[in-house]
C-alpha cells in the first residue's frame, strides 16, 4: 500500500465491484473511457474482471482511496509492463 496525507493506493479486490458498478453506470464517468466500460455490467461481472486484472503479470492496477474515510475514489495503473525494457503505459 502507498499512502500520503490525502490518499492511499491499494490493490483492487472483488469487494470493490459495487464502487465500479456505480461508476460504470454513470455516463459522465465513462464518457471518455474505454468502450468496454461504457456498457452496464453486473456486480458479478465486474468482480470477475477485478479478479482477472489482479492475476495479470504485465499490468498493475491500484485503487485510490480517501485517506480519512478509506472510500475508493478512483483507480490507476500501469499496463503492458515489459520486464526487459522496464517500461509500461500509465492508465487511469
Amino acid at each position: 500500500m502507498l499512502s500520503s496525507k490525502q490518499v492511499t493506493m491499494r490493490a483492487l479486490s472483488c469487494e470493490d465491484a459495487c464502487s465500479f458498478s456505480r461508476w460504470f453506470s454513470d455516463s459522465e464517468v465513462v464518457k471518455y473511457s474505454l468502450t468496454s466500460l461504457a456498457y452496464p455490467q453486473s456486480d458479478e461481472d465486474i468482480g470477475c474482471w477485478l479478479k482477472a486484472i489482479n492475476q495479470q503479470k504485465s499490468n498493475i492496477q491500484l485503487g485510490i482511496c480517501c485517506a480519512d474515510s478509506g472510500l475508493l475514489i478512483g483507480y490507476a495503473g500501469i499496463c503492458g509492463i515489459s520486464q526487459i525494457n522496464r517500461s509500461g503505459e500509465f492508465l487511469s
